[in-house]
């Protein structure tokens, strides 16, 4: 039988990387919308939203001293930035400019 501890772990290490990959896929879409210069169907509160889960299980992972946890989500958190500079840059103040 399995200990239970590798199950947490197994759970943990799926979630922490599908948050990673799920703020990549999100970076990729940002990246492809600028480049058509279509920016329609975007909704920034998602990504607003999704840095402030990053964020906490960021901080949660240093907490607990989970390592795994704590250095994807921290990555996780990274991109988010990256994705709300690009939203406010192209979206947002694009936004404000154009009557």
């Amino acid at each position: 039988m399995v200990a239970p501890e590798l199950y947490t772990i197994f759970v943990g290490q799926f979630a922490s990387s599908t948050v990673v990959v799920l703020n990549i896929t999100l970076l990729i879409q940002i990246v492809d919308m600028n480049r058509k210069n279509n920016y329609s169907g975007f909704n920034p509160i998602y990504a607003m939203v999704l840095f402030i889960n990053d964020f906490a299980w960021t901080v949660y992972g240093f907490m607990v001293g989970d390592t795994f946890m704590f250095l994807s989500n921290l990555l996780g958190t990274i991109f988010i930035i990256v994705i709300l500079y690009y939203i406010f840059k192209f979206f947002v103040f694009k936004s404000l400019e154009d009557p």
